[in-house]
């Protein structure tokens, strides 16, 4: 098979133009193509069908690696870097169970770009708004289906504990993540309950690589920010940042993501007074609120406490509940969750670490931010 493979690169892939693989389409029939080799060489060289898809990818990565190396080590993208979107769709489609290969993949992927954007912004705004964004058709059908492959790919790179390393002066960035020592955590906003300055990051896990199309926000502030809690959820349950770059200052009127939301509550109920308010803002607040042990360094209750403190669901009761804002001290049970879930992430074991804890069901559901 990997003769197959590399004698495909070398006399038939090194003959297409530059841009063949631009357009969606093209990708997906070389995907076919690549299924169909698999297909073939699983029924004649007794061979697993997880092996093979693991030789299709590797011979990818490898083609790609050369012709990188021999243009002085700067990718020359085109068809030469698409290819590598080619066989993340391959792999997701297989499900392939060989981290060290997926791992490959995305240091591949970083290093060239700096980014993954391309694999995750489509799980937020959709497959056709993305190509709006990024300028990239998703290999992936619609929303739900990018959402699933995101969570693929952060699996992987939990599993082999990657961290990505930021390029300092744009251009490509450093090759090669490497696994991270489990006291280099990075900071932020996070979905485990932390928050200093995200500016110091060097290092980053997947979920917390910036998209520089998007103006630099790492994935779950632009989830929040759109209001998609099902992408919310799945990058908070990995312990993923909120970083809203443009809104470092500590004098922003929204500089921290629980004022994002409160300020779009405000904002509609100056708008379409009496109504109820979007659920899509208020699952993502109750979400941000189980993460993290206080909102009480919001600019917006700093600025105009009473105004916060008033607001109230339609029963009347708090709409953030005062032990969350700093009023009155946080409740021992959710200072506990965000102390076991800090844990967790140190050990790379956020979030699948929670289901093999010796606790109760409601408990485990509690720590993976299922419930208030």
């Amino acid at each position: 098979m990997d003769t197959i493979l590399d004698v495909f690169f070398e006399k038939v892939f090194s003959q297409l133009p530059r841009g063949a693989l631009v357009s969606r389409y093209k990708r997906a029939e070389l995907s076919d193509y690549f299924g169909t080799v698999i297909v073939g060489c699983v029924g004649a060289e007794q061979v697993t069908a997880q092996e093979a898809v693991a030789r299709a990818v590797c011979a990818a990565l490898r083609y790609h690696a050369a012709t990188r190396d021999a243009n002085g080590g700067v990718c020359l993208k085109g068809k030469f870097h698409d290819i590598l979107y080619v066989v993340a769709k391959l792999a997701y489609d297989w499900e392939l169970r060989d981290g060290h290969t997926v791992a490959r993949l995305l240091r591949d992927l970083h290093s060239c770009e700096d980014t993954f954007e391309r694999l995750i912004v489509g799980a937020i705004v959709g497959t056709r708004v993305s190509h709006l964004l990024s300028g990239w058709k998703s290999e992936f059908a619609d929303r739900e289906e990018n959402l699933q492959a995101v969570e693929f790919f952060l699996a992987h790179a939990d599993e082999q504990r990657l961290v990505f390393r930021e390029a300092r002066h744009g251009g490509q960035g450093a090759r090669g993540a490497h696994a991270q020592d489990p006291a280099e955590w990075p900071t932020g906003t996070l979905g485990l309950g932390q928050a200093v300055p995200a500016r110091a990051l060097q290092d980053r896990r997947l979920a917390d690589v910036p998209m520089r199309a998007c103006g630099g926000l790492t994935a779950a502030a632009m989830a929040l920010d759109v209001g998609r809690i099902d992408t919310l959820s799945l990058l908070m349950r990995h312990g993923a940042t909120i970083h809203f770059p443009e809104r470092e200052s500590a004098d922003d009127s929204r500089a921290t993501p629980a004022d994002v939301l409160l300020g779009k509550l405000l904002d509609f109920r100056e708008r379409r007074p009496g109504e109820p308010y979007p659920e899509e803002v208020l699952g993502c607040l109750r979400l941000l609120l189980r993460a993290v042990p206080s909102a009480a360094d919001s600019a917006l209750l700093r600025h105009c406490p009473d105004v916060i403190l008033a607001l109230a669901t339609d029963d009347g009761s708090p709409l953030v509940p005062p032990s969350r804002l700093g009023v009155t001290p946080p409740e021992l049970k959710h200072q506990a969750r965000c102390a076991v879930r800090r844990c967790l992430y140190l050990a790379w074991n956020l979030p699948h670490g929670i289901q093999a804890l010796n606790v109760p069901h409601v408990l485990r559901r509690y720590l993976d931010l299922e419930l208030d």
